[in-house]
């Protein structure tokens, strides 16, 4: 008659129990394996969103601003402004600002078509926080006109 299998030893939790049967333990596994944290979560990655602003009427000079909520932080990617010109313009000039700071200009003072926009855009080369209650802004100050279409776009990560 055949001998059953026996149990030589017992197992004294996963460690041994992987032993039993030829696999490396957690121990020895210790070198080759580590934890790791998903980091991208801390630079907004995860939570990306777009922001805007706009003033259909925007008298020369005036801000289209956004502002971080109370509540949030934003890590801002990019940034960009657009006026629409208008055929009566003579002089256009529009300033992208990060919490106060000029970042980023365009101008023209020639050769306005109406309908064209004009773009001043930013690219970070790396993320930008905004904390609670700061702002980005696009000012556009322009001649000719009274007023002009001026809209702020941002792409932000959202933290909070």
């Amino acid at each position: 008659m055949p001998e059953g299998f026996r149990i030589q030893r017992t197992p004294r939790g996963l460690s041994n129990l992987l032993g039993l049967f030829g696999a490396d333990t957690p121990e020895l596994m210790a070198n080759e394996i580590r934890a790791i944290v998903d980091a991208t979560q801390f630079y907004g990655i995860q939570q990306q969103q777009g922001q805007n602003a706009a003033n259909a009427a925007a008298a020369s000079g005036t801000p289209v601003v956004l502002t971080a909520p109370a509540t949030q932080y934003w890590v801002v990617f990019n940034l960009a402004a657009v006026v629409l010109e208008q055929a009566a313009m003579t002089y256009c000039d529009l300033t992208l600002s990060m919490n106060g700071q000029t970042t980023q200009r365009a101008g023209r003072d020639a050769g306005f078509t109406a309908g064209r926009e004009l773009w001043a855009t930013l690219f970070l080369p790396y993320p930008f926080l905004l904390l609670p209650g700061q702002s980005l802004a696009a000012v556009a100050k322009f001649a000719g006109v009274a007023n002009a279409n001026v809209t702020l776009s941002a792409n932000v990560g959202v933290l909070g």
